[in-house]
Order: C-alpha cells, then structure tokens, then sequence
C-alpha cells in the first residue's frame, strides 16, 4: 500500500512540475549585421568558391542574409588577379581548371559597404600518404567492432605542420562536431605513422581520406569552432564565442568579419574495405 502511495504521490508530483513549464523566448538585442566569409581554395581543380554572407536575427530562421554589390579579388603573389565569376549574389567561383600553386601566397581582397577585408595564405606543401593498413577490431569499450583504417606516410621537413582531415564513406563526408580532424607536428612529427581513423567501417565500403595543409591562422579558426561546437552551455563552461577568424577589416580593424580563408594542398587516397584473409 505504502509502495503504491509513493508511485501515485511520484506522478502527481511529475505532472504538478510539468504543467509548471513555460517556454520563455529572450529578449535578444539584434546587433549590426556582420560579414560572413567562407572561402576554401586548394591544390585540386575547380572551381573553388568564395561564399560571402550575412549575419541575422538569432530567431530568423531563413539563415545568412544575401551580399549584394560586393568587389571580390583573389591575388597571386603581387599581381596576378585569378579570375572570378559571381554566379549568383555573394557566391564568387574560380575557373573550373583553376587550381593553387604549392609555395605561392594567395590574397584575398573584399570591398563590401564601405569596408574593405583582406586575408593571405601561403600553400604549404602537404604530407605524403604511401600507405594504408585496414584491421578489424571487436568491440569494446569505447569502441565499435568493424574495420579500421591506418595510415602511413612523411611529412614536410624544416616548417611547422597543421593539417585538417575530411573522411568519406562511400561519397558521403562525416560531418558532425566530432568529424573536425585537426593536428599539428605535436601529434604528427617526423612521420606518419599508425594514424587511426576514428570510424569503423563494413566490408565493401568505400572509404576516401584527403589530407589537407594549412596554414597556422586557418588552423587557430577550427580549433575554436571546436570549441564552440562542444561547448554545452552549462556553468562550468566559457561564454561562448565566434571562432577568431583570419580576415581582417582593413577600414575599421574593430570590426572584423565572421568565417576564414583556407588556402591548402591537398592529397587524397581511397580504398576499398575487404575482408580479411
């Protein structure tokens, strides 16, 4: 009886709380609408995309709001302009040939409402994968059974070296929060060596790796989307915070936009997951 009494007072209780809820939707002040640039050109033909935006109301649900009227310039060295078509407003594409040239530095020049923005990168050369070694685990803890990639390669001498990793299985990217995969020479020194990809895989998937270089100021930008991304509000945690980019606001130097300027080579191998002998 006294048992039954617990589980009817433990629903009241419940429900009481329940009905208490109220959805409450903040007062959010909208602030100026701030540059969003999303700019990725690499050693690999195009064409590449410079994408340019706008920030919106934290509640509009339409997403970026469209650049009109923007000037937009790609610069090799100190002279060469790359030619660029602006297919549709804000979304700015190279040819599609057009690819970076390892050791050359790369500038990007925007003029958008009075404000001029610039950012530069060099093409590092990027680390060779020769090889890949595919092993089946069981399950355990904190990892599924399935197969398992392995790398196996060298890395460029006398610089230091950030890459970003993009993973696919068969033509699709992992994409989540945890599928940023970022190092630099403290993870990955003189080779590669056993670099694990943190995915299980079945027999007759397709898996393809591309290896990207990257500069230290693109690197420094994910590493904060990281952190943005995995940052849960609660109260041990940092306020949040828009990864610093790597553009700069040459007119007004306070005001900077939002988004990057990866400029990369890159090198990629697929396989095709088989099993063991």
């Amino acid at each position: 009886m006294k048992r039954n009494l617990k589980y009817i007072l433990s629903i009241i209780f419940v429900l009481i709380v329940a009905s208490c809820q109220e959805e409450v939707k903040l007062k959010l002040t909208d602030g100026d609408p701030q540059l969003v640039v999303e700019a990725k050109i690499t050693t690999q033909s195009g064409p590449h995309l410079i994408k340019l935006g706008l920030t919106t109301s934290y509640y509009d649900e339409k997403g970026n709001d469209t650049v009109r009227n923007a000037q937009v310039r790609l610069v090799r060295g100190d002279d060469y302009i790359v030619p660029l078509e602006e297919k549709n407003p804000g979304y700015f594409y190279t040819a599609d040939d057009f690819s970076v040239v390892e050791g050359e530095k790369y500038t990007l020049e925007i003029d958008y409402n009075g404000q001029q923005y610039s950012a530069s990168g060099e093409v590092l050369p990027y680390p060779v994968l020769d090889s890949v070694v595919v092993r089946y685990q069981e399950e355990r803890v904190f990892r599924e059974e399935g197969y398992y990639c392995y790398f196996y390669g060298k890395t460029p001498k006398g610089q230091i070296n950030y890459y970003r990793w993009l993973v696919y299985e068969n033509d699709t990217l992992f994409n989540d929060r945890g599928d940023y995969l970022l190092a630099d020479d403290e993870l990955v020194q003189e080779d590669i060596s056993n670099l694990e990809l943190p995915y299980p895989f079945e027999v007759g998937d397709t898996v393809k790796v591309e290896q990207y270089s990257l500069n230290e100021s693109t690197y420094n930008y994910f590493l904060g989307l990281v952190n943005l991304l995995f940052n849960d509000g609660g109260i041990f945690s940092p306020a949040p915070v828009n990864p610093t980019t790597n553009i700069s606001n040459i007119t007004d130097p306070g005001n900077p936009p939002l988004g990057f300027f990866q400029i990369s080579s890159v090198t990629s191998i697929t396989i095709l997951i088989e099993e063991e002998e």
